[in-house]
């Protein structure tokens, strides 16, 4: 079992038990032996907004000041998931996004699955072999894909994305948990341009060898949205400070900065 402390923290669970102490906390749990699982939906309308392009710029005075730039030099409108994007079916789920002129989708290669015309894909390592090699150790691939539109002002473009296993997907503003999620290998499914990936350590060898996640977590950073993919049902869970809640190996799926993690055992 494993065990958590901390200000926010996402988890998964099946049927044991594992520890999780803090402040705040943001779980999820698979439940295989009920009968019906609960389903977080988002059914939000699509709206349009600014219009622009993506460019790279060889001076910072030279981009434009309602664009963001990536770690990776990439240029683009940040994206508003509150009206673009959209999480849709039960048991297996997919996300749609509306893409406009000039903004930058970045995720998992290998998980689109339509584009409407316009919408361009181009696939990079996201920063060089050394990128790479750290989302490899997080449990994505070593390549990573940018999503753009190139339509016409006015028009938008359409992009669903989908998952390798039935699973239910949420997303997480990483600014509301202080520019950090700490999640499963593997978890991410798409993100704004401006998340990074990095590779987080389980501070205890027991933690890592029986908490039930291995010893390297992924930890995403940055600003903007995240779109987190989990099997079973998603629960979330807000500690109070110091407060522990044990949940079972294998079953968290994230947390927040200020939550510690670790395994639990019985006496």
């Amino acid at each position: 079992m494993a065990s958590l402390r901390a200000a926010s923290v996402l988890r998964r669970l099946a049927c044991q038990s594992t520890p999780l102490r803090s402040r705040s906390v943001l779980s999820t749990f698979r439940r295989p032996m009920l009968g019906a699982s609960a389903t977080a939906q988002w059914n939000e309308s699509i709206g349009q907004s600014r219009h622009s392009s993506v460019a790279h710029f060889s001076s910072e005075s030279q981009v434009p000041a309602e664009t963001k730039t990536s770690s990776d030099g990439v240029v683009g409108i940040p994206i508003d998931f509150d009206i673009a994007s959209k999480i849709e079916g039960n048991e297996s789920q997919i996300a749609t996004i509306v893409l406009q002129p000039g903004q930058v989708l970045r995720a998992e290669s290998g998980a689109m699955m339509y584009m409407t015309e316009g919408v361009q894909m181009n696939t990079t390592t996201g920063g060089g072999m050394s990128a790479g090699f750290k989302r490899l150790m997080t449990g994505q691939n070593v390549f990573i894909s940018d999503y753009t539109y190139e339509g016409p002002p006015g028009t938008t473009g359409l992009l669903a994305l989908g998952t390798d296993f039935p699973s239910k997907i949420v997303r997480l503003n990483v600014n509301e948990y202080g520019g950090k999620i700490v999640c499963q290998k593997g978890a991410l499914l798409c993100a704004a341009h401006t998340i990074d990936i990095e590779m987080e350590f389980t501070k205890k060898l027991t933690t890592g060898f029986f908490g039930g996640e291995g010893f390297v977590l992924q930890g995403l950073t940055g600003e903007g949205d995240v779109l987190i993919k989990a099997g079973g049902t998603l629960i979330r869970k807000d500690l109070d400070e110091g407060e522990e809640l044990r949940v079972s190996s294998g079953a968290l799926v994230g947390f927040s900065q200020g939550v510690e993690y670790g395994t639990y055992a019985k006496n």
